[in-house]
């Protein structure tokens, strides 16, 4: 009977330890950290508490862009799980000048490049638009044309130092960024142009968009901000 008992608890054993490694093996997924670039995180992973005031050159309005969440979020892939990180943007218009004229911007989070998206919800110019490309620039900031997708960025200038508003920035790239130059592409892409102005301490320190199909130009720039990391 005892060695009847030992063939039963051997026999459990090796069953539990068949388990356990078809579990093991169904459920691995190699795990892929999407913002592991040490240099990303130190100067752009603006938390909750960022903010950034503008004014428009053009129209004189203000406009605040604040940190509404950064968070991350996984995504299963056959068998790669990634880790996204996304900061979540809202743009106000906050002196009353056209308050329902707002935008969501999203920065994601992608190793050495940042994929940036913003979406106009309102229909105050008659338009809506969502524009997508990644990256927006790379960091370290490199020269050239930039990976998108349906549309072109590249980084143009790099300035070692230039004034905003009386503010001081060092280390500035110049990111050109165009939709859908070419109508006969039938991609339903609107057709823009505009530069974003980077610095490694700040982020944006000058936006210029300029689409002429729905009449939209401006030139914003900062005026006072708050960084939070």
């Amino acid at each position: 009977m005892v060695k009847l008992n030992s063939y039963i608890a051997s026999g459990l054993v090796i069953c539990f330890a068949l388990l356990l490694c078809n579990c093991t093996k169904t459920k691995h997924r190699d795990y892929v950290e999407l913002d592991n670039d040490s240099a990303i995180i130190k100067h752009y992973n603006f938390l909750p508490g960022t903010y950034w005031i503008y004014r428009d050159v053009f129209s004189g309005r203000t406009d605040s862009f604040y940190v509404r969440n950064n968070y991350h979020t996984e995504q299963a892939e056959q068998y790669t799980l990634y880790n996204y990180h996304f900061i979540t943007i809202a743009e106000i218009n906050t002196d009353n000048t056209n308050p329902g004229d707002s935008a969501n911007w999203i920065f994601d989070y992608e190793g050495v490049q940042v994929m940036m998206e913003y979406d106009y919800t309102a229909y105050v110019y008659g338009w809506k638009n969502q524009i997508q490309f990644k990256p927006l620039f790379r960091y370290p900031f490199l020269y050239g044309d930039q990976f998108s997708r349906y549309d072109t960025a590249a980084l143009t200038q790099i300035d070692s130092s230039v004034i905003v508003n009386g503010l001081p920035f060092y280390n500035v790239a110049h990111v050109y960024h165009e939709a859908n130059p070419d109508p006969s592409a039938g991609n339903n892409i609107t057709k823009l142009q505009d530069m974003f102005y980077l610095n490694d301490s700040v982020g944006m320190v000058e936006i210029s968009l300029n689409h002429p199909d729905h009449g939209i130009n401006r030139d914003w720039r900062l005026i006072k901000y708050n960084i939070v990391r």
